[in-house]
């Protein structure tokens, strides 16, 4: 069983829309009118239960979410209960992904699901989440996703090195070759701001960069890091079929 984290972008037309404001889409490199909806999900063996959600925004660089002050202005404006959910709801819009992310598995964790490993992009990979998992239930649960190849320092024995020069001093020596997946994989145990995680390097037949796969749990094998991952695409499939059979997204009301 695995809670499956990730967001999508979704998009709107109207400008007087309450709260709306520019998104950056990662695939077209635009910024398309729109929020940010965070969803976690919960696999279960066989399907992929949606169970939490939160909508956000983004400032960008101005601090003005991509609109002009006239624009900003003529945005609906409603007012709400303190502890009405639409409040609750609206104060998640400026909220921190990974903060909402960590609440949102508290709370379904409370609620009876329960989760071997929480799966997500490289996106949602940094310390704060690796040790805010780790803290629920004890360390019950493991983080497993996909990490930037960066300038973040990894601790080996007594040296501090980064990614790029961890695949440089282990490329020759460590690598191992999968059949299974037609990859050439690099396994190591380091030391994370605090945290011990295995890192696997691995390079696709055909490929010339590396990517980077990083968990919490030092006794997972290359091969089974691999499936636990593919079923984080599950989450792009439900995505899919809810913009595109339920409408997700579809609605322009100006009160958000």
């Amino acid at each position: 069983t695995c809670f499956v984290l990730d967001d999508t972008d979704i998009e709107k037309t109207g400008k007087t829309i309450e709260f709306i404001g520019r998104i950056f889409n990662h695939v077209t490199r635009l910024y398309p009118l729109g929020f940010k909806m965070l969803l976690l999900g919960f696999w279960d063996g066989k399907t992929l239960l949606a169970t939490d959600f939160s909508f956000h925004r983004e400032k960008g660089k101005k601090g003005t979410y991509g609109l002009s002050k006239k624009e900003l202005k003529s945005q609906f404006r409603k007012k709400r209960e303190s502890k009405s959910p639409g409040h609750k709801r609206v104060m998640e819009l400026n909220m921190k992904k990974n903060e909402v992310a960590v609440s949102m598995i508290r709370r379904a964790v409370k609620n009876g699901f329960i989760a071997s490993y929480v799966l997500m992009d490289s996106w949602f990979v940094n310390d704060y989440m690796i040790k805010s998992i780790r803290s629920i239930k004890k360390g019950a649960m493991h983080l497993l996703g996909m990490c930037k190849i960066d300038r973040r320092k990894y601790l080996v024995g007594n040296k501090e090195m980064n990614a790029h020069q961890l695949i440089i001093k282990n490329q020759r020596k460590n690598s191992k070759y999968s059949r299974k997946h037609k990859s050439t994989y690099i396994s190591m145990v380091v030391d994370y701001k605090g945290e011990k995680v295995r890192l696997f390097f691995l390079r696709y037949h055909n490929a010339k960069n590396w990517t980077l796969l990083l968990t919490t749990d030092l006794t997972l094998s290359f091969v089974r890091a691999i499936e636990l991952y593919q079923i984080r695409w599950t989450i792009e499939v439900l995505y899919k079929e809810c913009k595109q059979y339920l409408q997700l997204g579809a609605s322009q009301n100006t009160d958000f």
